[in-house]
């Protein structure tokens, strides 16, 4: 016995006919299908199947028994289609049938598995959908079945319809939008009749009413999306439906410990029923189980399931409950990681974080919109603010905090948090006035509310400005002052290491080097007193930028590639510790004249530094050195072949970048390409989006602030791509950020 499984829509009766077809000739006594979706209930099963296979209905004895002594002697394919309503009559009638009947194999297809001894269980997956982390070319259109399905139903309900450049992108987030649900991709085709694919997109908000019409011949429960996805509510347990909708205030991936403690606020489901739930839910085919390397599993919802379940749950009156209770565990989970700040759990808690990112923003999101919860901003960002640093989201944190601030000006210790880091992430971005304003705030603050840890750590970020406006001997005495204030007070061990870090730089760029590496050692010291292992590779790569000052390349290149192999070693890597490695690789790369390398860790250090919405000549500890850097390799190589060197560079991957680096794998220059002409025509709205991409905004938070629809943003963006000749957003932030030249 087979039993196909998968979610309402997702092609199970369809690949189930299509195996019994091709499987004919292995059955003399046929195959036989039974459509079960008429059945009320189990009461009938076997006088159907009966019927369907010739077997007249006797009144003597019961009409199992009759069936299985009228097959048990024939050699047959039994297909039992839509078992998932009436699943204990289907499982006893196959265990039946296997257990007396040795020529007859059974093959069902069912929203869940029937249970039985001897069943194998093959789960349906959707279509596979383009990935639209990278290019949507025509060769990876062609590789994804559900834009295959969405282009022969396309073809048959508009002729004319053909995937241009212009549409290419809309298809393919038309098609992962749809969750590759064969359904609801021949519904959206059907559509194309009275819509562009385009208009099609932008009206995915509704979906359920959008997504009808399909052939009237098929199962009440296949002709629309809607009555698909009611098929399956329907056949949930009252506590199944519940959680159902209550994990649709859930963006993206969740584990158990999550739904225990947002799910289960009221006792309606209890903490000890959750996981049975849970099990149900994916026993339906209505929740995924994510592949994850994790020790703790994690879920998600397709985001058909979850629009239909978020549907309910605004229909319940529980939303806003929900997204507050949602808000408070991402909140309580911030706050526990700031425990582990500076010790050997801290990589651990940045990688749980940035698996719950969505997460985090739909709590952001909620806090800046609701009246009065403001301040749950500044405690979700700042807390532990290195998150964000160690994932490249600097421009994404000043966003957040930038909205909460403007909103909220009750004088808090949780502002002046706030305040500090949205200053620190300007300084690394280069905008030093804003920053400025914000950390003479911060300080004037944390003074009044007699907060002598805060005035500690922006005492450390006024010597990290000093250092940003060229002053490194007005940095040394205010870090000094912090590194004294910390040794005053517990805890303030990752200030610590950040004010060494800071010191350190100052006393390079004032050539007293071996200032600078006795900092650096301290710092080294630290991490090994507390197990801090996330903060080495910084250490390392500054160590390695002293000797590099001294002349000594050769100790410089050790350290620094040191840096990067621990980097390596690590499932997630620090962005600025990578970028700015890869930026001292090129310089040293330069003075042994390896141009050619130089150039091309040059342009992967430039993608880096764009990513984290800054530029080397904004960082004054690297500038000098960089720009004499540029200039020996462009006039070595020639303006032509140093621009093709440098834009390949920008194009490779990470582990290319490092390996690059490494000199482990370096790419050949005849795979160098010229970068494409620049033909930026676009419209007033689209410049707006591509500034707010360079803010590093996600098309959420991009839709919010121009209060547009999601998708509306997301054509804007796919838009921006085509026209210009871009296949990434990091290439969009470049080009709003040089001026659009």
């Amino acid at each position: 016995m087979l039993t196909l499984t998968g979610v309402g829509g997702v092609g199970k009766t369809r690949l189930a006919r299509r195996v019994a077809a091709e499987a004919r000739r292995t059955f003399p006594d046929g195959v036989w299908s039974v459509e079960l979706a008429p059945l009320q209930n189990g009461d009938l099963l076997a006088q159907t199947v009966g019927a369907v296979l010739g077997l007249e209905d006797r009144p003597l004895g019961p009409p199992l028994d009759s069936l299985v002594a009228f097959v048990s002697d024939k050699r047959l394919l039994l297909l039992l289609d839509g078992c998932e309503h009436v699943t204990e009559a289907c499982a006893e009638l196959a265990d039946r049938l296997l257990k007396t009947a040795p020529g007859v194999r059974v093959l069902a297809t069912s929203r869940q598995a029937l249970g039985i001894s001897g069943e194998h269980v093959l789960a349906v997956p959707p279509l596979s959908t383009p990935d639209l982390d990278a290019p949507v070319s025509a060769e990876a259109l062609n590789e994804s079945e559900a834009v295959r399905l969405f282009m022969e139903r396309a073809k048959a309900s508009a002729a004319d319809f053909a995937i241009t450049d212009r549409n290419r992108q809309t298809v393919a987030r038309l098609c992962q939008w749809l969750d590759g649900i064969p359904l609801a991709i021949e519904l959206a085709a059907v559509r194309l009749r009275s819509l562009s694919v385009e208009q099609i997109l932008e009206r995915l908000d509704d979906r359920f009413r959008l997504l009808t019409g399909a052939c009237h011949i098929a199962p009440p429960h296949q002709q629309t999306l809607r009555a698909a996805v009611d098929w399956s509510y329907q056949l949930c347990s009252s506590e199944e439906r519940l959680l159902w909708q209550r994990l649709s205030v859930f963006p993206g991936q969740f584990d158990l410990d999550a739904v225990e403690n947002i799910c289960c606020h009221d006792g309606a489901i209890t903490r000890e029923s959750a996981l049975e739930l849970v099990t149900g839910l994916i026993d339906k085919s209505l929740l995924i189980r994510e592949h994850c390397q994790r020790t703790s599993a994690r879920y998600r919802l397709l985001e058909t399931i979850r629009e239909y379940g978020l549907m309910l749950l605004t229909d319940s009156g529980e939303e806003r409950v929900l997204r507050r209770q949602h808000r408070d565990y991402c909140e309580r989970m911030i706050l526990e990681s700031e425990k582990a700040r500076f010790g050997p759990h801290q990589l651990d808690w940045f990688s749980r974080l940035h698996l719950d990112h969505d997460n985090l923003r739909a709590a952001l999101l909620f806090s800046l919109t609701e009246p009065g919860e403001t301040q749950h901003v500044f405690q979700i960002v700042a807390t532990n603010d290195d998150y964000w640093g160690f994932h490249g989201l600097l421009g994404e944190c000043r966003h957040w905090l930038g909205q909460a601030l403007e909103q909220d000006h009750m004088q808090t210790r949780a502002r002046v948090k706030a305040l500090r880091v949205a200053g620190r992430y300007a300084l690394l971005q280069g905008d030093t006035d804003t920053a400025r304003s914000l950390l003479h705030e911060s300080h004037s603050v944390a003074v009044r509310l007699g907060d002598s840890e805060a005035v500690a750590r922006v005492t450390t970020c006024f010597g990290q400005a000093a250092l940003h406006r060229g002053c490194p001997s007005e940095a040394i005495p205010l870090l000094y002052e912090a590194l004294n204030r910390c040794l005053e007070m517990d805890g303030l061990a990752c200030t610590r290491w950040w004010t060494l870090h800071f010191l350190a730089h100052a006393f390079g760029a004032l050539g007293e080097t071996d200032k600078a590496i006795a900092a650096c050692e301290e710092s080294l010291t630290l991490i090994d007193m507390f197990k801090a292992e996330t903060y080495r590779p910084l250490s390392l790569w500054t160590i390695g930028l002293q000797y590099y000052r001294r002349g000594d390349t050769g100790r410089a290149a050790d350290f620094v590639k040191e840096c990067l192999r621990t980097q390596q070693s690590i499932d997630d890597v620090c962005l600025l510790s990578v970028t700015q490695s890869l930026e001292v690789m090129a310089w040293m790369a330069a003075s042994e004249d390896r141009h050619q390398h130089a150039a091309q860790l040059l342009g992967a250090a430039y993608s880096r530094w764009r990513s984290l919405g800054t530029l080397p000549s904004q960082v004054p500890p690297l500038s000098a050195s960089h720009a004499a850097c540029e200039r020996r390799v462009r006039d070595a190589l020639g303006h032509e072949a140093f621009t093709a060197t440098f834009q390949h560079g920008a194009t490779l991957t990470s582990d290319q970048a490092l390996n690059c680096a490494l000199g482990e794998k370096i790419p050949d220059a005849d795979e160098c390409q010229q970068g494409r002409k620049l033909s930026p025509t676009l419209t007033r709205r689209e410049r707006e989006v591509a500034d707010l991409i360079a803010q590093g905004m996600s098309n959420k938070e991009i839709a919010a602030t121009l209060v547009i629809a999601q998708r509306t943003a997301e054509n804007h963006v796919e838009n921006i791509l085509t026209k210009l000749g871009f296949t990434s957003r990091l290439q969009i932030a470049s080009w709003s950020m040089n001026g659009r030249c």
